[in-house]
């Protein structure tokens, strides 16, 4: 608390602005402000995870006040702690619990039964536990305790606090189990998996409520375990964490596009204590082309506040796809705190700190993508399947942006700092020029052109694109590098990447003479 009532002071009353990982806004004052300061508070939701633009940056992501960034974040004791879930890990934890490595050869009665009878292992995308199988209770159960009593002496050790919640949620995948029990406990609760799962981790709250009373056990209500279960209830120390999966990215959670979570919000929250995993991304094939989304954070935030949250979680996690992710979760991280501020300043402060010149030309680029979903009534889910699912990155839309990211190019042609953020701003809709330019093709050719006067030069955008897109990448992998103590498997993980995508921006300059660009 005394932590987040500094950077608030430079923040509120300096006129500091913590823009990103690296970047920051800091004015140059003849004073220090320290005359009618009034710096208490309290957040809306008690927990507030974003996801990370750098992986465990601890600097930044207490700056944005917040508990969480990422996958998870090593909360040392100058940092004040955080509130993190307990070990293995803060999702799709089944996996760690139960490894196929380990159990499957001996035991496959202890994995899920498919479709077609068979067991399948439990890896993270491949399959489930049998959770009607007692034995995989018992395994969990241990597990789970093994887990607490390792992290309870870690926390002493760096005097941080423990962590109060732990996860147990699906693994990454649809394929649970069929088998005849799982099936008839499935119809003891309206014939619905979360049920089934309610049940489960029912059971291991109850195997830890004497010993540990004051953790809470958290699981999904996410994919196949959404639908409401009937006769059951969560137990006080469970939590259901609703995933806004196939929300309209599109509008706020509370326009009439989004009455299936606003239901499923209603209901969960009469049996159970609920949190939210919120979506800024999109995952399918072309993953996150540009979405305006940030439109409806605020009426998201005000919506989750109705239902009391103990946690807020939102995904702005594409580090490999980025599209104005340093915006969105600026504007998500302040918001979180606080539903209520005025968004447009908000979007301001930032636009003019890391834009510089060219922060009028980012604002409208922002609505003119906005404007193009309310005119082709956008529904964009988490999973669009293709690039057909962006009808709104038209072929007025995409030229109109593009105008606006030349015009900046020549404001900023003598800062390359603010250039960089600039093209990294003008990537997203670069490559919905790339992955679209077959629609946007035949769209010019319907409306009377052809291929000779097409107004976007594709070459020029292709490798504009790759140089952008492997230069983020790039430094991501400076800044790693650098870092003390850092996973290697997570470099790996970056160099990975860079390699897939090289050979992606070949194929693209491969389809045409006029794509000849050196890769």
């Amino acid at each position: 608390g005394l932590l987040y009532g500094v950077y608030h002071y430079l923040e509120d009353y300096c006129g500091v602005r913590f823009l990103s990982h690296d970047a920051e806004y800091i004015p140059k004052l003849d004073k220090l402000p320290d005359k009618d300061l009034n710096l208490s508070g309290k957040p809306t939701f008690p927990v507030r995870i974003l996801s990370s633009t750098i992986p465990n940056d601890n600097e930044y992501w207490v700056k944005c006040r917040l508990n969480r960034l990422g996958w998870s974040s090593p909360g040392i004791a100058k940092f004040g702690g955080l509130r993190n879930e307990g070990r293995p890990a803060p999702c799709h934890t089944f996996a760690y619990y139960l490894p196929t490595s380990k159990y499957f050869k001996t035991n496959p009665e202890y994995f899920a039964m498919n479709i077609d009878g068979e067991r399948v292992g439990g890896d993270q995308y491949r399959g489930q536990p049998c959770l009607s199988n007692q034995t995989v209770r018992k395994i969990f159960l241990e597990k789970l305790k093994e887990y607490i009593e390792s992290d309870i002496k870690r926390a002493k050790e760096h005097a941080v606090p423990s962590p109060q919640v732990y996860d147990i949620t699906q693994n990454d995948n649809q394929v649970y189990c069929r088998c005849k029990d799982c099936n008839d406990l499935a119809a003891r609760y309206g014939g619905t998996q979360s049920g089934i799962m309610l049940d489960f981790v029912n059971e291991l709250a109850d195997g830890i409520k004497e010993l540990y009373p004051n953790l809470t056990l958290q699981t999904f209500a996410y994919q196949y375990t959404e639908e409401l279960p009937t006769n059951i209830k969560a137990r006080p120390n469970v939590s259901v964490i609703v995933c806004t999966t196939r929300r309209n990215l599109a509008q706020p959670l509370t326009d009439e596009s989004n009455i299936y979570y606003q239901r499923l919000f209603e209901e969960w929250s009469k049996i159970a204590k609920v949190s939210v995993w919120n979506y800024a991304d999109t995952y399918c094939t072309p993953k996150n082309l540009p979405i305006a989304s940030e439109f409806g954070f605020a009426e998201d935030f005000k919506f989750y506040k109705k239902y009391n949250l103990h946690r807020c979680g939102s995904e702005n996690s594409q580090i490999f796809y980025p599209e104005v992710r340093e915006y969105k979760a600026y504007l998500m991280y302040h918001l979180m705190e606080d539903p209520y501020q005025d968004i447009e300043k908000l979007k301001k402060d930032f636009a003019t700190g890391y834009y510089g010149p060219a922060a009028k030309l980012f604002l409208q680029y922002r609505e003119i993508i906005k404007a193009s979903q309310e005119r082709h009534d956008s529904f964009m889910p988490m999973y669009p399947y293709g690039a057909g699912m962006y009808p709104h990155l038209d072929l007025d839309t995409v030229s109109k942006a593009q105008e606006l990211f030349t015009e900046g190019r020549k404001l900023l042609k003598d800062d390359p700092v603010l250039l960089r953020r600039w093209n990294l701003a003008a990537l997203g809709i670069d490559r919905a020029a790339l992955a679209r330019r077959v629609a946007l093709i035949q769209e010019h050719i319907r409306q009377g052109g052809n291929i000779e006067n097409f107004p976007l030069d594709l070459a020029t955008i292709c490798e504009r694109a790759r140089k952008t897109h492997l230069g983020y990448i790039d430094g991501i992998l400076a800044t790693l590098k650098n870092r003390a103590g850092e996973d290697p498997k997570l470099i790996e993980n970056f160099e990975r990447q860079k390699l897939r995508w090289q050979p992606l921006f070949s194929e693209i300059a491969a389809e045409h003479d006029s794509f000849a660009v050196p890769v």
